[in-house]
C-alpha cells in the first residue's frame, strides 16, 4: 500500500519522490530512501548520467562538485572512479552516502518492490550521446527485471528512437503486460 497520496477532486493522486527525497531535507540519491520507497510502493524518481566506460550513475547534474565531493565532469570519470565518492547534503556537507549505479536500483527493485512500486529513471544524457552500444545494457536489465521502471528525460524520445536496444525492451516489456 502506497503511503504517498494525495485525494484532489476524489481522486487519489500518487506523489513522486523526487530524486529519492521523501522529505526537502532529505539528501539525494539515498539508499535508505529507495529502500523505504519500494516497500510503500511508492513512486521514486532518479536521475541517471552517463560514466566514460558507459555506466549509469543516479547523479541530477554533469558536474560532480556541487552533488558530491568529487570534481569535474561525470563523463570524464569511469564507474570505478566515482564509486570511492561521497554525496552531499543539501547544505554542501559531505554524508557516508557512496554513489548509486543504476544496476544497484535494479537489483535492489527486484529484492525490495512492493506491487505498485515504481522507479522512474530519468535520462539526463542528450540524444547524440544515445547509441545501441549505451543503451543495450540499460535496456537489458530493464527486460530482465521484474521491477517497474519508466523512463523519462529532456531528450529522451529523440535519444531512443530508432535505436534496437530501446525498441527490444518496450515490446518486451509490453508483451510482458500483455498488450
Amino acid at each position: 500500500m502506497c503511503t504517498s497520496i494525495l485525494t484532489a477532486a476524489g481522486r487519489d493522486v500518487q506523489l513522486k519522490w523526487h530524486k529519492l527525497r521523501r522529505h526537502t531535507p532529505d539528501p539525494a540519491m539515498q539508499r535508505v530512501n529507495l529502500h523505504a520507497g519500494l516497500e510503500a510502493a511508492a513512486v521514486m524518481e532518479v536521475d541517471l548520467r552517463l560514466t566514460r566506460d558507459g555506466q549509469f550513475v543516479c547523479l541530477h547534474d554533469e558536474p560532480l562538485d556541487g552533488e558530491t565531493t568529487g570534481v569535474g565532469p561525470v563523463s570524464e570519470q569511469t564507474a570505478n572512479d566515482l564509486r570511492s565518492l561521497r554525496m552531499r547534503d543539501p547544505a554542501g556537507r559531505a554524508t557516508d552516502e557512496r554513489l548509486l549505479f543504476f544496476d544497484e536500483i535494479v537489483e535492489t527493485t527486484e529484492r525490495l518492490a512492493a506491487p505498485g512500486a515504481e522507479v522512474q529513471l530519468d535520462l539526463k544524457e542528450p540524444a547524440e550521446a544515445m547509441n545501441d552500444k549505451l543503451l543495450e545494457p540499460l535496456a537489458g536489465q530493464l527486460a530482465r527485471s521484474s521491477g517497474s521502471f519508466s523512463l523519462s528525460g529532456t531528450d529522451v524520445a529523440t535519444a531512443v528512437s530508432g535505436t534496437d536496444a530501446a525498441d527490444d525492451v518496450f515490446v518486451q516489456r509490453a508483451a510482458q503486460r500483455g498488450e
